[in-house]
């Protein structure tokens, strides 16, 4: 499964920030980083979690679209530290 981060802003000047903390810079086994590399590997279930400013309200967590569908939204996380299991 390959993720990405994708921000949305209205403000040119918004200090907002949404980054994803976990899984980061690792091979995952079973929600453990095994060994540490650039990107990212996940074997079997982990879970994603999210760091957001303080005005950021909720976090979605979908997986990519197929060819020709919509991104399949997982969850959606109102309570800070956002997370996904």
């Amino acid at each position: 499964m390959v993720s990405s981060l994708q921000e949305k802003h209205d403000a040119p000047y918004n200090t907002s920030y949404v980054e994803i903390t976990r899984p980061r810079n690792g091979i995952y086994f079973f929600n453990i980083k095994i060994i540490p590399i650039l990107g990212q590997i996940v074997i079997c279930p982990v879970t994603v979690e999210v760091e957001a400013s303080e005005d950021i309200t909720h976090v979605e967590f979908m997986v990519p679209p197929k060819v020709g569908c919509r991104p399949v939204v997982l969850c959606n996380d109102s309570v800070p530290l956002f997370s996904y299991a």
